[in-house]
Order: C-alpha cells, then sequence, then structure tokens
C-alpha cells in the first residue's frame, strides 16, 4: 500500500468514556453560565439574570451575593429564581431598595399566589 493510501485510511477507533457526551457539555454549559454570573460587566450579569435557561442554583447564587440594584432586580423578577431564595433575600438590608417598588410587590403576591396571567404583563 502506498504512503498517501496509509495516510488517509481511516483507523479503526474504540470508543472511550472520556469522549465528550451530551452530560460534558452539559456541565460545560452550565460552568460558562456560573462564570457569566459574576462577570464584571453588570450588563452580562443582568443577561444571565433574566434568562430563562439559567439553572435555579446559579439564580440562588447570584442573589445572595450580587450587590447591584439592576441585577437584583431582574433576578427577583425572573420566575426562576426560587422563591424560598427571594423570602430570605427579602430579610436582608440588601432588599431596602425594594420596599417600595410596586411592580416587584404586584409580580411577587400574583407569584406566590399563583396568578401567573397578571404576573407576565
Amino acid at each position: 500500500m502506498s504512503a498517501l493510501k496509509d495516510a488517509v485510511k481511516p483507523k479503526a477507533t474504540t470508543k472511550n468514556s472520556s469522549d465528550k457526551n451530551p452530560a460534558y457539555y452539559s456541565r460545560m454549559k452550565n460552568e460558562f453560565i456560573k462564570a457569566m454570573s459574576v462577570h464584571p460587566d453588570e450588563s452580562v450579569r443582568i443577561a444571565v439574570a433574566g434568562s430563562e435557561f439559567v439553572p435555579a442554583g446559579t439564580l440562588k447564587t447570584m442573589l445572595k451575593t450580587e450587590s447591584d440594584t439592576d441585577v437584583l432586580r431582574v433576578l427577583i423578577l425572573n420566575e426562576r429564581t426560587p422563591i424560598k431564595s427571594i423570602t430570605e433575600f427579602a430579610g436582608t438590608d440588601s432588599a431596602t431598595v425594594f420596599e417600595d417598588d410596586e411592580e416587584i410587590i404586584s409580580f411577587l403576591k400574583n407569584r406566590i399566589s399563583g396568578d401567573d396571567e397578571d404576573a407576565a404583563e
């Protein structure tokens, strides 16, 4: 066989467990989202906070660690942010900024009561 044929001849490969499979890509996606949730640029954190694809655990962590009020507002208004986390946040000093925010108060009341139609408006 010529050297050219040897070079292009398909090699028999064996599949091993270190191949990139769906679990690998899911893990990498979640690591990327987690890294973006602490990005120095506020607009990146706002995009993460408002995404419907961000795991609830990441939103929970962001709510505990975030100090920017614009990001916190988006986090509170994200329907994927756990109510328990929002309740815990409401007891902190950071929450005082939102005490008179009618939109957030109305949204949370509707979300807790299960009235999603009014919450979406």
